[in-house]
């Protein structure tokens, strides 16, 4: 058996949408792994103002890049203020860095959202991919 997993596994964001949760219902630091692990090789919705810059959520104080696991997370009234694009997870990393009002990612920010401060976004290149290599 394979370690390695298909890119279509993960390309209608159901894992990823899953392992958030299982994170959200039992927020262990296994699960958050697992969900980082994810996010690693995932692609993910974006916001995107008219000048293609990305949009940002408050969450309290701070602000943070919203990433969505897939197109039904985005409700509609907000993501029609938008284009969407699909991106991976290590561009909207690059693309939040670049952005000095920017804290972190937050994933899924109106359904049961996840906050991907810095501290935890940076372990998500660092962690080794796991899809398939391509033949």
């Amino acid at each position: 058996m394979s370690d390695y997993i298909d890119e279509k596994t993960l390309e209608d964001g159901s894992v990823l949408l899953f392992l958030k949760h299982r994170f959200v219902k039992n927020p262990t630091q296994a699960n958050m792994i697992s969900i980082l692990s994810c996010l690693r090789d995932s692609k993910v919705f974006v916001p995107m103002t008219e000048e293609m810059k990305p949009t940002s959520i408050q969450d309290g104080e701070y602000y943070y890049l919203p990433i969505f696991s897939n197109e039904e997370q985005i409700p509609e009234k907000y993501g029609s203020q938008f284009a969407v694009i699909k991106i991976s997870v290590l561009e909207c990393l690059s693309m939040a860095k670049s952005y000095e009002n920017i804290y972190g990612l937050i994933l899924d920010p109106f359904t049961e959202k996840v906050i991907l401060v810095y501290a935890l976004a940076d372990m998500i290149p660092k962690i080794s991919s796991k899809l398939a290599p391509k033949e």
